[in-house]
């Protein structure tokens, strides 16, 4: 876990709703005897009629921190000599992996800024050290220093961890009559699963079958000739392009391509194919891989060769010549076949010369032949059956003698990789067992899909004779050799690492068992805890930790303390933890946005708009009070007193885990919340009180006004579009997922780990959007832009992979395209307006070309079309991007590639509402909104018979909401006579009203995003605003760090910023 990779909930920012779904424990009941400061009356932070008790900060760092920051000061006493011994040059790598991870491909130096403020936030180093030196690797930086300092006792741990848990478990298995670690059938099976042979083998993406087919009938392969499955023929696998279905039904030897002219082949077709990704030079050149003479499979072929042409003599009635030799091409030598001899006394061979000397008689004669064909130093034994006819009444003669013939063949070479992964950055070439990739799924030792073969004749097993469809690509798969087969014994170091690590595991967490000797060694060196509340969060942890993470039902009880210590957290091992130790360790990283919480409830309470219930200025409506303590706390109180926070109703109320009855309801809201009355939860921010909610309404709506909201809709008037756009896009896919590479562009330069466009691409991309917006007539003669561009993507996908000088047609303009890595889809067109979650550089563009539609007269009049029906877009031809480009280009970069857009249709808007026209806006939506929760209410009183308390509850829900529904109605009634609106159309009896469709067009459109532009962190801002100019005025306990504070404070003023 980054312990520093982010900040905690608490720090991130301004929480002034916090909804209640949260962390309640199982506690007996606090009282005097509680652990409690030496010191914890006395002021922690003063400011106006404010006044935060030290023992107030502790109780509320201690709800959230308390079991945390404890078991660090208990964890750092009981592993004080294992962090003696850590050393930085095992620390540092630890720390960057943490932070990091293993794989890190991006800007480390503004991951570690990140953890930087992160560290100043939470007190561990000060600004001024991250001002010194916060480079990410000056390991000697105060930074650093104070980093390591940290992380010791983490690293510590665990390595003491590892140790420990694996003695136990290995003295465990001596103490079951086992020896070592793991027993030999284990560590077999875990060989069996994970180790096995590596493939050398490639791939070859297509983006069509077109274009595939295109490429391979370029490297002399036939794509539409099947494999033979003639009873006559046993071969398969890749057919020339000279092979004429016409001339011959099915494909001989001759007709395929060899071994070598097969791995050729696919050397020739992936160097073209991948070239762009290598600056456009072969990746595979003859550095990777030697050639020799094959002497087996060239004579395989000869064997097949020459079982061809005996089939055609399975059945003689004369004399047969036998080959003697095999002439092979491009070898200084011929294969040579000895036959051996046959003498019988109607069969007779000739082993020196090859003659076969028959006898026909009047019955069938059969004889086997055997022979022994020689390449070099390498031989192969053929056997064949051979019968001579009877002779008949009409047929008694011998034929004249037959001679075998078998032409030449060409030698076969065998070719000896040296590929790696290291070779390109984008290109594998040895694949693991363990790869699980689409494209791994044909070249893993283990892939049934292909099985690679060292004989000539099976060796079309080894290759994709037909292309395979992966994602969207077409492609062409082969294994060009297999690695040795790893032996256990070669192996077994790795595998004990490997089961090693994996005792650590249970489930998904890979450090299950390590933890669990956190726990062990605190219980072993006496662990108490005496403040009952921490206790409480550490049982549940210990008993969720074991049930949950382990998954064991059987374990050791976490035995709490029955003793009280009034002086006295917690023990372990001699070590006495008092409060005022355990405060010091909270309030060192946490009190400065403890602080800042506490100040912000109180501008909200202390405000001018709290009018209810302000303990700052005794203001107290003890009416109102009455009835909100009836209508938002009683039922509250009642569900805690009937044990409803219990598991066994975790679903409804969500309690995790419980706060039992028997705790009491005063100590649970104190506790709890840091209420001392339920008077006090109606303003509590973290109860979130009716009192804070309404007030921080009325605080939020006071600090902005309709000139604010104008102001906001008259910058949106600039911004506003609506348009209907066909997208092309070009795109450079070099992982070949399917999904374009990203990071052109500025606005995703955070998202993404790595830059793929090259200045060619780019250039070659803008070419290319120029020639099809300039060219797409040329694909089909009719129909729309739509259908048009919509051919041109096929048109391209199909294109030759290939470069055409002085091209004529599309499709050969788009071979050098297509050579350079470029890849084009297109999407039909669709509607975007502003609100539309786009690329900034999309958003951009078509709020250009909106304007300059509207600049033209060419945006669609909405009104004009609903009074004259001959109306008709006055876009007639789509307006494409250059004519908004200075430069004319036809296509302009986000993140997802070059984009040539043209826009069908260009929309208008309404207009934007006055002051009155929100004003009802806002009033009947309240009027709704209320409307419903009375409705719901009524319904819940019905529901709520026989029990007191909610119908109670309820009816005083229901009184408050009706004085809010005469209240809202009231004032929607003088809006719309304010508007010059018709009264009859407010509904007095049910005191509804349906908001005129032309005033809630113009909102919705308008208003609503003004309004969210104006709220965004306006109170948050305002909030930290007023606490950084009213720093001075505030007195804090001694040794506070008020730059902690304002650095605080200045960071989430940056955050909001940022976010907006």
């Amino acid at each position: 876990m980054k312990i520093f990779k982010k900040l905690l909930p608490v720090v991130i920012g301004l929480s002034l709703i916090i909804v209640i779904a949260i962390t309640i424990v199982i506690v007996n009941a606090t009282n005097s005897k509680t652990p409690k400061l030496s010191n914890g009356e006395e002021s922690y932070l003063q400011f106006g009629n404010l006044n935060v008790t030290k023992q107030t900060i502790y109780d509320a760092l201690k709800k959230d921190y308390g079991v945390v920051e404890l078991t660090r000061l208990i964890d750092t006493y009981l592993y004080k000599d294992e962090i003696a011994k850590v050393k930085d040059e095992d620390l540092i790598p630890y720390i960057e992996n943490d932070i990091f991870g293993e794989d890190f491909k991006g800007d480390k130096q503004k991951e570690w800024d990140d953890v930087i403020e992160s560290l100043i936030i939470t007190g561990v180093i000060t600004k001024a050290d991250a001002d010194e030196n916060s480079a990410y690797d000056a390991y000697t930086s105060k930074v650093w220093t104070k980093v390591k300092d940290y992380y010791r006792l983490q690293y510590a741990k665990e390595v003491w961890a590892k140790a420990e848990y694996l003695k136990r478990y290995e003295q465990d298995r001596i103490d079951n009559g086992k020896t070592g670690l793991f027993d030999d059938e284990d560590i077999e099976e875990y060989f069996e699963d994970n180790f096995g042979k590596t493939t050398t083998g490639l791939f070859i993406p297509f983006t069509s079958k077109a274009a595939a087919d295109a490429m391979m009938k370029k490297y002399g392969i036939n794509p539409d000739a099947s494999k033979s499955t003639s009873s006559t023929n046993q071969l398969a696998g890749w057919i020339k392009s000279t092979y004429d279905p016409e001339v011959k039904e099915y494909p001989t030897l001759h007709d395929y391509l060899t071994p070598d002219e097969v791995i050729a082949a696919f050397i020739g077709m992936y160097n073209e194919v991948w070239a762009y990704t290598n600056n456009g030079e072969a990746i595979i050149t003859s550095d990777y891989y030697t050639t020799s003479v094959s002497e087996a499979r060239t004579l395989q072929l000869v064997k097949v060769a020459l079982d061809e042409q005996m089939k055609k003599y399975a059945t003689i009635k004369g004399d047969l010549n036998l080959p003697l030799e095999v002439v092979i091409n491009g070898s200084d030598k011929n294969a040579t076949i000895e036959w051996e001899a046959v003498d019988e006394e109607n069969f007779k061979l000739n082993s020196e010369t090859g003659i076969i000397t028959v006898t026909r008689t009047s019955s069938k004669l059969s004889q086997t032949i055997k022979g022994i064909i020689k390449f070099g130093e390498t031989t192969l034994e053929v056997t064949y059956k051979i019968e001579v006819t009877a002779t008949s009444s009409d047929d008694s003669e011998k034929e004249e003698t037959k001679t075998v013939v078998v032409d030449a063949l060409d030698v076969v070479l065998d070719y000896n990789f040296t590929l790696n992964n290291d070779i390109s950055k984008y290109s594998q070439f040895i694949w693991e067992v363990t790869d699980d990739s689409d494209y791994a799924a044909y070249l893993t030792s283990t892939s049934t899909k292909l099985t690679y073969s060292d004989d000539a004749a099976e060796f079309y097993k080894s290759y994709s004779v037909k292309l395979e469809s992966v994602g969207d690509y077409y492609c062409l798969f082969i294994k060009l050799g297999e690695g040795e087969e790893p032996t256990l014994e070669n192996s077994r170091d790795e595998i004990i690492q490997q089961m090693t690590e994996d005792l650590y595991k249970v489930g998904e967490n890979e450090k299950a068992n390590i933890e669990r000797m956190y726990y062990v060694r605190r219980q072993e060196s006496g662990l108490k805890i005496y403040d009952k509340f921490i206790e409480a969060i550490y049982e549940y942890n210990y008993n969720t930790f074991y049930s949950t993470t382990l998954s064991e039902t059987d374990f050791d009880e976490y035995k709490t303390s029955r003793k009280n210590k009034k002086k006295i957290v917690a023990v372990v091992d001699g070590l006495e933890i008092t409060p005022d130790q355990l405060f010091a360790e909270m309030e060192a990283k946490y009190g400065a946005t403890y602080v800042k919480s506490y100040v912000d409830q109180y501008y909200i309470i202390n405000s001018d708009f709290n009018t209810s219930l302000n303990p700052w200025k005794d203001i107290e409506d003890k009416d109102y009070i009455k009835s909100l303590l009836k209508s938002d706390i009683s039922s509250f109180k009642q569900n805690f007193e009937l044990d409803y926070f219990t598991y066994a109703y975790l679903a409804y109320y969500g309690y995790i885990p419980n706060f039992p009855a028997s705790y009491g309801w005063k100590n649970f809201i104190h506790d709890y919340f840091g209420a001392n009355s339920e008077k006090e939860l109606l303003i509590n921010r973290n109860y979130g009180g009716k009192i804070y909610i309404d007030v921080l309404e009325k605080y939020t709506e006071s600090l902005y006004n309709f000139e604010r909201i104008k102001e906001a809709m008259e910058k949106a008037q600039d911004e506003v579009y609506k348009v209907d756009v066909m997208n092309l896009i070009i795109s450079v896919d070099y992982d070949y997922d399917g999904t374009p590479d990203t990071k052109l562009v500025e606005s995703n330069k955070d998202d993404v780990t790595e830059e793929n466009w090259t200045p060619e691409q780019i250039e070659l991309a803008e070419e290319l959007a120029t020639l099809i917006m300039t060219r797409y007539d040329e694909v089909l003669a009719t129909g729309t832009i739509s259908d048009k561009l919509t051919e041109v993507v096929t048109v391209y996908k199909d294109a030759k992979y290939e470069v055409v000088n002085n091209p004529t047609t599309l499709e050969e303009a788009f071979g050098k395209y297509k050579v350079a890595g470029l890849q084009i889809k297109f999407e039909k067109s669709a509607n975007y307006d502003h609100t539309s979650s786009l690329v900034e550089e999309f958003k951009d563009v078509m709020l250009e070309m909106w304007n300059y539609a509207n600049d033209n007269g060419l945006v669609y009049d909405s009104k004009a079309a609903e009074d004259d029906t001959n109306y008709t877009n006055p876009i007639v031809e789509a307006l494409k991007y250059n004519i908004v480009n200075k430069d004319q280009n036809y296509a302009f970069a986000t993140s997802y590639g070059f984009h040539a857009v043209a826009v069908e249709k260009a929309y208008d808007f309404v207009d934007q509402p006055t002051e009155d026209e929100i004003k009802l806006y806002e009033a009947s939506t309240k009027l709704t909104e209320t409307q419903s929760s009375l409705t719901t209410a009524k319904k819940n009183l019905e529901s709520a018979s026989g029990n007191e308390t909610a119908v109670t509850s309820y009816k005083e829900q229901i009184k408050q909401l009706e004085v809010k529904v005469d209240e809202y109605a009231k004032e929607v009634k003088e809006l719309m006579e304010k508007l010059g609106l018709d009264l009859e159309d407010f509904d007095d009896e049910n005191k509804t009203y349906t908001l005129d469709e032309d005033i809630s067009a113009k909102c919705t459109a308008w208003y609503d995003s003004a309004k969210t532009e104006v709220e965004t962190y306006i109170v948050e801002k305002e909030l930290a605003n007023k606490l950084k100019a009213d720093l001075d005025s505030m007195t804090f306990a001694e040794g506070f760090n008020k730059d902690q504070l304002l650095f605080y404070i200045d960071y989430l003023l940056e955050s909001y910023a940022e976010e907006k």
